[in-house]
């Protein structure tokens, strides 16, 4: 990977460093605090399962934020000019994957989860990805380089790897080839933001950097259970803190309008999550409701691919309109 010198720190928009701030600080609060939560749970509630799926289900809630988009007239107006991508492909997602369960049974639901946990963990960095992007067009950094994208992918495979064979097998050789690509591209993560703090680069970004090449860490770091939730609960966060400077876009609308409808979006998909995936109540059918539930999960992903696709003209422009001192250049 080529390092391309950096400018020293030069003057960053205030509400620039204050978005970033706020986005740093919730990707870093689960590191400090979910790990907590197995042994609080153990010594003042009857069960940390349910104390970790209570956390869960807060996660989903950046989910059903997805659904904000239909109501602010720029991005409904996007949708209805893409039919086939935003209605037709989670068609078809939703048939593949319960058609799975339905015909295959138990190994049909192991597929789709593993295909899940994959595309999930890729989501995860693109977000990232795309967070680093715009730190760096904020603090004038210079762009990034396609090979460190490629860095922080291999990441995201190497995490992967960890969670597939906890979920389904015992195939150690998964776990450890994971565990050494995360490590590494969290040394190289960490030694790239090194670098840019020596040359001045602004803060944000150095944290930023170092953030998006650690994320994977706590997968090997906390176990696969407590590690996913803090990896998910990083995501999650930035996503809802995103979100909701979006729709406090007073140029848009009423900003208690805007707000409560992505709260109203993300509270009814959580309350699917949690009834979907309450298994006692399902009996037999446990498996395909869980894959229910992942399905609205995956047309999440569809979505985000298209709306947060910066470097098309309308996504670049909606963007800038409701954060524009994101786009310094």
């Amino acid at each position: 990977m080529t390092v391309v010198a950096e400018p020293r720190v030069s003057a960053v928009d205030p509400r620039a460093v204050r978005f970033l701030g706020c986005v740093l600080l919730v990707s870093l609060v689960p590191w400090l605090t979910v790990p907590l939560l197995p042994w609080s749970a153990r010594a003042y509630a009857p069960s940390a399962i349910d104390t970790i799926m209570v956390l869960a289900v807060v996660n989903v809630i950046h989910v059903g934020m997805t659904g904000f988009f239909w109501i602010d007239h720029r991005y409904r107006a996007h949708i209805a000019s893409r039919l086939g991508w935003f209605y037709l492909a989670p068609a078809l997602v939703t048939i593949v994957s319960l058609g799975a369960v339905i015909i295959r049974g138990g190994t049909g639901f192991a597929l789709i989860t593993d295909l899940n946990t994959a595309w999930l963990l890729y989501h995860f960095t693109k977000q990232n990805w795309g967070l680093l992007s715009l730190t760096a067009t904020a603090t004038r950094a210079p762009r990034l380089q396609r090979s460190e994208r490629w860095l922080y992918m291999a990441g995201a495979l190497g995490g992967t790897l960890g969670l597939v064979q906890s979920q389904s097998r015992d195939v150690t050789i998964l776990l450890q080839s994971g565990q050494v690509v995360v490590a590494t591209v969290a040394l190289l993560a960490v030694g790239l933001a090194v670098y840019r703090a020596l040359v001045g680069t602004h803060p944000a970004h150095v944290l930023m950097t170092a953030i998006a090449g650690l994320f994977f860490v706590p997968l090997y770091l906390f176990g696969p259970a407590v590690g996913a939730l803090v990896v998910g609960t990083g995501h999650a966060f930035q996503y809802m803190a995103v979100m909701t400077v979006l729709a406090a876009d007073r140029s848009q609308g009423s900003r208690l309008t805007r707000i409560s409808v992505l709260l109203l979006c993300g509270v009814a998909v959580a309350s699917i999550y949690a009834v979907f995936n309450y298994r006692p109540l399902w009996g037999e059918w446990a498996d395909l409701l869980n894959v229910a539930y992942l399905c609205i999960s995956m047309w999440h992903f569809i979505v985000d691919a298209d709306v947060w696709r910066l470097r098309e003209a309308f996504q670049r422009q909606a963007l800038r309109q409701s954060m524009p001192y994101l786009f310094v250049r």
